[in-house]
């Protein structure tokens, strides 16, 4: 995939996902159930789902159960605020369903920088 100095960015993947003619391929629905799989027990465990890029960028998922709701009037227009915190319980259902394409979504990222990256070093 990369060479050089980019290449230890990425370890060797075993998994692969293919996508052709609109269809996705056994393999990549087998890796969206793995990745669904370790998002539930990560969120059962009371705990964000988080992982690091390639490039070393961390990330945590925020999604947490809903908590109550203030309404602030104002001269000009009535506000509704959500309470929102780190202490509120995680929505285990969101961390599961969110995982699978937020990862797929970071390592996409992570391969453009690096493309560009590259196109830049070659003047393209």
């Amino acid at each position: 995939m990369f060479s050089g100095r980019y290449s230890s960015l990425f370890p060797p993947f075993s998994l692969h996902c293919s996508i052709s003619n609109g269809c996705v391929h056994v393999g990549a629905k087998a890796i969206m159930a793995w990745l669904n799989i370790c998002a539930k027990t990560v969120a059962l465990s009371g705990k964000p789902v988080s992982w690091t890029t390639p490039l070393g960028l961390p990330v945590v998922q925020p999604y947490r159960k809903k908590g109550g709701k203030r309404t602030v009037m104002t001269v000009l227009q009535t506000v509704i605020l959500a309470e929102s915190h780190d202490d509120l319980p995680l929505a285990a259902h969101k961390q599961k369903a969110a995982f699978p394409p937020n990862y797929v979504h970071s390592l996409d990222a992570t391969h453009m920088f690096l493309t560009s990256l590259a196109c830049q070093e070659q003047v393209i």
